[in-house]
């Protein structure tokens, strides 16, 4: 099963440092384990045949990832629970989100 660093592109400047769409830059640390500078340690689980891809972090909760789908995910947990539209080109570049559930903006709560 591929995992997240395989669906990502490698930073050939940093060893261990990699990039993929809504996420950005992160570093792997081996056994599912990434270090996300915007979010810190997170925990990240792939899907070989769809490419989506679900990550969990303790500020956020869990969110899902669909490459096909821009600036959109799905989150269960802290963050929100359903989907969420974020305005930069990853999903913590900005400190604001949608919440399509509650129907409002929101900020980032680390």
């Amino acid at each position: 099963e591929l995992g997240v660093v395989e669906q990502s592109s490698r930073n050939n400047e940093s060893q261990g440092w990699y990039k993929i769409g809504s996420l950005g830059d992160f570093y792997d640390a081996g056994n599912g384990w990434i270090y996300q500078p915007d979010l810190g340690w997170c925990y990240a689980v792939a899907n070989q045949e769809t490419s989506c891809w679900w990550l969990f972090n303790e500020s956020t909760g869990w969110i899902w990832f669909n490459p096909e789908i821009e600036n959109s995910v799905w989150s269960s947990g802290r963050l929100a629970d359903g989907w969420i539209y974020f305005p930069g080109d990853t999903l913590a570049q900005k400190k604001v989100f949608y919440n399509y559930s509650a129907k409002k903006w929101q900020e980032w709560n680390k």
